[in-house]
């Protein structure tokens, strides 16, 4: 792969990395409608009608996977901190939707994105999930009195609560023991699906559980 980079080209990548892009020779995060469309229309006369018509209906997630799927082109600087960045040709992408054929891509990607499901559920399924509700104490040193109560939901581990301040009221603490004097109530659930069936206000919230549980497996 080319790597020759000598210069920038403003603050965001070098010359050779603007040049290649002039040749549709691009990093993943610009391949977008326009980048496709600009492409398709300045290579017409390399392409037959029908593989521009099949071109032009690839929408940009099949461009940006199947040029993941192929070896980038090149590499070169980009950014303040000069990041060694994969640039792909449009080009060779556009070759491989015309040979595989749209069909038969979409259903690569609709496998991807089962086993991926299934991997994440199966990371999840593998630990216990919980819902705990704490005391909250005022009052003065003499005559403490609760005042209220704080709703917490994260992962558990032992007797521990791992959480996040976004599943906290004022985001004070990361784990709560779940066995404490303190502890109001205690909800466990096997699944993510579990808990949000209990509980619909925290559907939506996978990623936040996913970056729990990342934590605690550290």
């Amino acid at each position: 792969m080319n790597n020759l980079n000598s210069g920038y080209h403003g603050m965001s990548r070098s010359v050779r990395s603007h040049e290649a892009i002039q040749g549709f020779e691009m990093p993943l995060s610009m391949i977008d409608r326009q980048a496709v469309d600009n492409y398709i229309k300045k290579s017409h006369g390399l392409f037959t009608d029908v593989e521009i018509d099949m071109l032009r209906e690839a929408p940009v997630s099949v461009w940006k996977y199947v040029a993941k799927m192929t070896t980038p082109t090149s590499w070169h600087h980009t950014g303040s901190k000069f990041a060694e960045t994969n640039h792909y040709s449009l080009d060779t992408v556009a070759d491989e939707i015309i040979d595989k054929g749209l069909a038969m891509i979409r259903r690569w990607m609709e496998a991807d994105k089962e086993l991926k499901a299934r991997k994440k559920q199966h990371e999840m399924d593998g630990m216990k999930f919980g819902i705990v509700t704490t005391n909250i104490w005022g009052g003065t040193k003499r005559y403490p009195r609760v005042i209220g109560t704080e709703t917490s939901a994260g992962v558990i581990v032992g007797t521990w609560l791992y959480t996040r301040p976004y599943f906290k009221e004022n985001g004070s603490r990361s784990k709560i023991d779940v066995s404490g004097r303190n502890v109001k109530k205690v909800e466990t659930f096997d699944s993510y699906t579990d808990l949000t069936k209990a509980h619909p206000d925290y559907k939506g919230t996978r990623k936040t559980f996913n970056d729990i549980l990342k934590g605690v497996k550290k």
